[in-house]
């Protein structure tokens, strides 16, 4: 006896669009982390050697999901500007875990002036194990939210 699959366009989609979901759940429990340890109280100066780090740089950290190359669910930036396109490779879904300022990496990985203050791999280390658990429950909200 054999067993015949038909694909359905339409499951197919809900498919796609609950592993991002189940993805961005994920992203957000690394971002909810990299937030709580990120440094961020200090003086004007970024580089300073011996104290903390200044500047908006907590605010700066965001996770996003993506679902071909579009933002599954980003607010909007702080002009009503829509999330852009995900302009890397062509995969049908991901997240993007990251900050948009300009010395997000100095932070995190050092420089010859500042000593490294790691905060997003920790909470990449932290999450890694109950990874797939956080995509599951992310897919089956989506998936109890959706019209079946």
């Amino acid at each position: 006896m054999a067993t015949r699959i038909i694909s359905h366009p339409d499951q197919e989609k809900r498919v796609k669009h609950a592993m991002a979901a189940g993805m961005g759940n994920f992203g957000r429990a690394v971002e909810t982390d990299w937030k709580r340890d990120a440094v961020v109280a200090g003086g004007h100066r970024s580089t300073n050697p011996d104290g903390p780090v200044g500047g908006t740089f907590r605010r700066s950290i965001l996770s996003v999901a993506y679902l071909d190359g579009q933002p599954l669910d980003r607010p909007s930036d702080d002009n009503g500007q829509a999330a852009p396109a995900y302009q890397g490779h062509a995969a049908e879904c991901g997240v993007f875990i990251g900050s948009n300022c300009g010395y997000g990496l100095f932070v995190e990985a050092g420089t010859n002036k500042m000593a490294a203050r790691p905060a997003l791999i920790p909470a990449i280390h932290k999450n890694q194990e109950q990874g797939p658990k956080l995509v599951e429950a992310g897919m089956k909200a989506y998936l109890k939210g959706s019209a079946l």
